[in-house]
């Protein structure tokens, strides 16, 4: 139990090492699309984007991505993650317009998994993402969730193994055509181990040893990522 609560409290303050929640600055109407599928990216539980995903992001650019499909979307964590889902929904349909792109890739850490999978899943997000990618994600829920007061954030009620986000993500078609997933797991996490990370059916990458809420700055986990969406 000890242990569980010291996982807890690690993700509570996990906003001091993301910094705090922020709406990106709009890309440069000037600058030049390369092409490519824009990329989304997504956190998690107490988090945001912006430092979160700045070495990945870096590392896009260097693969060839332009500003303008690197796309850090942050959102109000405390509130469901039906309603993140829709509101992702409506920032899809934004990327889409603002790049001329017909599908996004979206990447996912931690909680960020449930909204974007949702949206996917139920909310006709098949149509519009290329690729989906979590990173540590709670795919099947989280132990530690039973201890997050969730009378107070209902985003983390959704996380409780059983819950019914989780019971409308893996009941049935969990992954369906024709977007295409992948997970990336760590042994050293203790907040997503891979057991709860992994959705029948969908490829795991096992990326190494990185403490949950350090995944998406772990170069591994980088290299993958950009593997994965370049392919």
């Amino acid at each position: 139990m000890r242990r569980l609560m010291s996982v807890l409290v690690a993700v509570l303050v996990a906003a001091s090492f993301t910094g705090p929640t922020a709406v990106a600055a709009p890309a440069v109407a000037s600058a030049p699309a390369t092409g490519k599928t824009p990329v989304v990216f997504v956190h998690g539980f107490s988090g945001g984007s912006s430092i979160l995903f700045k070495e990945m992001i870096d590392k896009f650019k260097a693969a060839g991505w332009g500003d303008r499909e690197l796309v850090r979307w942050d959102y109000d964590w405390k509130q469901s993650n039906f309603t993140t889902a829709d509101q992702l929904k409506a920032k899809v349909a934004q990327v889409l317009r603002d790049t001329g792109a017909a599908k996004v890739d979206i990447v996912a850490h931690s909680m960020g998994s449930l909204s974007t999978r949702y949206y996917v899943k139920a909310l006709g997000g098949t149509a519009k993402t290329k690729r989906w990618l979590s990173i540590g994600g709670v795919n099947q829920g989280a132990d530690v969730a039973r201890l997050c007061p969730g009378f107070l954030f209902d985003s983390c009620a959704d996380m409780k193994p059983g819950s019914r986000m989780l019971k409308a993500l893996n009941d049935s078609s969990p992954a369906p055509a024709p977007t295409k997933y992948q997970t990336l797991s760590s042994s050293c996490d203790l907040m997503a181990p891979e057991s709860k990370v992994k959705i029948p059916g969908v490829p795991n990458v096992d990326v190494g040893c990185y403490e949950h809420i350090y995944m998406p700055k772990g170069d591994r986990v980088i290299t993958e990522a950009v593997k994965y969406l370049r392919g």
